[in-house]
């Protein structure tokens, strides 16, 4: 074998080059003005046979699937990259890669970006477009097999009918053949010595030992070779064909011509209920391999309607467990060790609430206080509800192996200003761990359950209409009506506070119904970049 060996001088060359191209790349990464680079592959084009062709034209002629066809296929060529499948990105395009097909852009983040955007509604695609070719060569395979199971019929009717008629023609020829070997067998010839007697006669020419091509005694049966002189023409150079025809050396020719008959009828009574069989089977399979494709198709449909929508933004509160009370509170529970301590060290503000359970795996939770502008331009903290406390307190413990182990125990919750990361003398707080003091309040047992949150987007007024007031802020309702009775007792007094005991049970649930003097049009705001519109009126 031939090696080619680089000379010494130019390992220098080589290592220089190396060292500038990657310090080359490594300043594009660092800088942040490298590129990007997104690898595909072509979509391949779906193929379709004649009959697929002949299907879809069939199915074409009904006006709705017409149209549904026509705005699936408008909504695909919108779509951008319909025609590609990505397969990776890259911040800097290798050398082996240079030859594939590349989309270019000139910021990594945004080859990024368009990459996870498109990759999951491809998959899906992809998967659905493979569920519904799937059907279709199921399909074609069940059309296949009945088909061949029909030729075969077909083909067994043919060869019976035309042996039976060879047997016929050779009537003669064939009852002297048999004749011959019963008559050996009758005198007790080996059978050995039968087929060597055979081998001699045909040696010497004999007409009738010719016809014998094998003997089958095992099953009383002898094979002949019988000339096809039916559709032989006797003016031509070449001999008639011969045909290997099976008869019992029990029966005569004539007796075996009708066995054969027999079997010929039978095969066509079979045929023809196979036939039957074979069209209720093959509608039956059309059927469901066409509610597959239909389904397959409404699952590709829903992919590129998806994939067309801009994306929902998320809020800043969704990476960590969350639920909103039904008055309105967000609620947010830490996933590890580490989203614990970022909600107490950023989130926990004066006002809010921890929570937390004496049981293994519960997480931190902190109820998050409403805020509002008062007249002056202060904020003004407004005050937990017990239903929120309750709420998020079912909350922790269902998040906990209290769930698993369907274990009903009871959650407590502290003032932030009772959350410490401060260890006592002598002792470490280890990640997500803090220190509580002063006295927890223990909230009432409650029962591990869960509900599954949807979110609706509300895009016009009468939606928005007619899910006002739907969810009622039970600690506003409360502070206005406090505020309403001191101004009905002492005129004088009405800028004084309400009190309002955060002890649980202090003051009753509020209904739904409960008056309130809200006004019309009122909006809350809170920190959490959420706001609710208070439309309860005046009963």
């Amino acid at each position: 074998s031939c090696e080619s060996i680089m000379p010494l001088s130019s390992w220098d060359n080589l290592i220089d080059s190396l060292k500038n191209e990657g310090n080359r790349i490594l300043s594009n990464f660092n800088t942040g003005d490298g590129k990007g680079y997104i690898l595909y592959r072509e979509k391949p084009s779906t193929t379709k046979n004649s009959a697929e062709e002949e299907e879809e034209g069939s199915e074409k002629k009904n006006n709705k699937k017409s149209k549904d066809d026509t705005a699936l296929s408008d909504m695909i060529k919108k779509m951008p990259h319909s025609d590609k499948i990505f397969e990776e990105f890259q911040p800097h395009l290798l050398k082996q890669h240079e030859h594939k097909p590349k989309l270019s852009y000139d910021n990594f983040s945004v080859a990024v970006d368009e990459f996870f955007s498109l990759l999951e509604g491809q998959k899906r695609a992809l998967r659905a477009e493979a569920a519904e070719q799937s059907a279709k060569e199921r399909l074609e395979k069940i059309k296949k097999d009945q088909s061949k199971r029909m030729e075969s019929l077909e083909n067994e009717m043919v060869k019976l009918k035309e042996h039976a008629i060879l047997v016929e023609c050779h009537a003669d020829d064939i009852d002297k053949a048999l004749s011959v070997i019963n008559s050996a067998l009758d005198s007790g010839m080996d059978w050995e010595a039968l087929s060597e007697l055979v081998f001699v006669e045909k040696a010497n020419m004999n007409p009738i030992a010719l016809l014998i091509k094998r003997l089958d005694l095992d099953n009383d049966n002898v094979i002949l070779s019988l000339p096809h002189t039916m559709s032989w023409d006797p003016s031509s150079d070449e001999g008639p064909s011969i045909v290997d025809v099976s008869v019992s050396i029990k029966e005569g020719a004539y007796s075996n011509a009708r066995i054969m008959y027999d079997k010929y009828r039978s095969s066509k009574e079979k045929a023809g209920k196979t036939a039957e069989a074979s069209d209720m089977a093959l509608k039956a399979a059309e059927a469901n391999a066409q509610r597959q494709i239909e389904q397959a198709q409404k699952n590709k449909n829903m992919t590129f309607s998806v994939m067309m929508q801009p994306q929902r933004k998320q809020h800043w509160f969704e990476k960590f467990l969350w639920f909103i009370t039904s008055d309105n509170y967000l609620v947010l529970g830490g996933r590890d060790a580490q989203q614990n301590e970022m909600l107490v060290k950023r989130y926990l503000r004066p006002g809010d609430a921890y929570l937390h359970a004496d049981v293994h795996g519960a997480p931190t939770c902190i109820l998050r206080a409403k805020r509002r502008r008062t007249a002056n331009g202060a904020t003004e903290v407004l005050p937990l509800s017990d239903q929120a406390l309750k709420e998020a307190g079912n909350f922790a413990i269902c998040r906990s192996s209290a769930w698993g182990s369907r274990m009903v125990t009871s959650a407590w919750w502290v003032e932030s200003h009772q959350v410490s990361k401060t260890a006592p003398t002598g002792e470490y707080l280890t990640v997500g761990s803090f220190m509580i003091r002063g006295k927890k309040k223990f909230l009432p047992p409650s029962s591990l359950e869960m509900g599954l949150g949807v979110l609706f987007r509300l895009g016009d007024d009468v939606s928005l209409a007619r899910h006002a007031n739907e969810r009622r802020d039970f600690a506003l309702m409360q502070l206005h009506e406090s505020k309403a009775e001191l101004e009905d007792i002492d005129p004088n007094k009405k800028s004084a506070e309400p009190s309002y005991d955060r002890n649980l049970g202090s003051a009753g649930d509020m209904s739904a119904g409960t008056s309130t003097s809200v006004k019309k049009g009122e909006k809350v705001a809170f920190t959490d970049s959420i706001q609710i519109e208070v439309n309860a009126e005046k009963e």
